[in-house]
């Protein structure tokens, strides 16, 4: 015979004990691997959600969303959105497709600020849409955010879903009186 033979002879229940024990330890890693994940899942929409606020308060902060409730766009907000095409993406051009992601985005039971804020959602997560390139040119070239632009037309599209007219926010500066 060429070569090193080896032989190993195992008694079943040893066998059965080896199997049970890599049985085990595949389950417990599983099991380990699976709570990571959601850990992970959790971390992930508080980062998400924590964003989004800042977001929002920056929008406030930049004097383009209006205080109150149902948030809308003030003067200068109009004129990002105007200026930048996005009025037109949302009004016009891709309103039904948006119109139909929110709907699928929703579901069942929602309520009208659940409308708002997941329509800023889908609209900001909507950056990379080769649509959307005018609006990120001009948030380039006007030194502004693209998502607070973006977050900014959620309310249009909020709007479009609630068959409600936009609104213009009066200025915070006209507020703080």
């Amino acid at each position: 015979m060429n070569g090193t033979e080896l032989v190993l002879k195992i008694n079943i229940l040893y066998f059965l004990g080896i199997i049970g024990t890599l049985l085990g330890i595949t389950w417990y890693a599983a099991y380990k691997f699976g709570t990571l994940e959601d850990s992970i899942k959790w971390v992930k929409r508080e980062l998400s959600n924590l964003w989004d606020a800042i977001k929002t308060r920056e929008a406030m902060r930049a004097g383009v969303e209006g205080k109150g409730s149902p948030i809308n766009p003030t003067e200068l907000g109009w004129k990002y959105i105007k200026e930048s095409g996005l009025e037109r993406i949302v009004d016009e051009e891709k309103k039904e497709e948006l119109l139909e992601k929110l709907r699928n985005f929703l579901g069942k039971d929602y309520t009208e600020y659940d409308v708002q804020e997941n329509a800023r959602k889908i609209l900001v997560s909507m950056k990379d849409d080769p649509t959307l390139k005018p609006i990120k040119e001009y948030a380039f070239n006007n030194g502004i955010d693209v998502d607070i632009i973006l977050l900014l037309g959620g309310l249009l599209l909020r709007d479009n879903f609630l068959n409600q007219p936009h609104q213009i926010a009066p200025s915070l500066k006209n507020n703080s009186k």
